[in-house]
């Protein structure tokens, strides 16, 4: 049996999505970026991300390819503030945030947008 969350049917509206976006390779500044993802397309933080990436903006460095079954921790994303794993974090029907915020893992270098060097950790 696994443990993913199903992807909701039926659920009205849209998450605002805020995702904190930098190619410091290039010496690009920090900055903000809005996307609004359907709440019924979306079932755990992972899949927004998978979302915006091939319906909204290829553009945007996230880890996608991992184990998604809380083994590998490549995954970690700061949510609203707090680090969470993307994979295993549920979005569900009694999330009241209207704007979910995303940034990079804190306390690492990030390579571009919400990747960062897992092995390269900042003071």
């Amino acid at each position: 049996m696994s443990n993913r969350p199903e992807i909701r049917n039926g659920s009205a509206g849209v998450f605002k999505v805020r995702i904190r976006r930098s190619n410091p390779a290039v010496g690009e500044e920090p900055y903000w970026q809005m996307y609004e993802v359907p709440r019924d397309k979306v079932a755990r933080l992972l899949d927004v991300l998978e979302y915006i990436h091939d319906h909204l903006d290829p553009t945007l460095a996230c880890r996608r390819h991992y184990c998604r079954d809380l083994v590998c921790n490549v995954c970690f994303i700061n949510y609203q503030n707090k680090p969470r794993m993307s994979c295993m974090t549920p979005l569900n029907e009694t999330i009241a945030e209207d704007e979910i915020v995303l940034e990079p893992q804190s306390g690492y270098r990030v390579i571009r947008d919400l990747v960062v060097d897992f092995l390269d950790k900042i003071d």
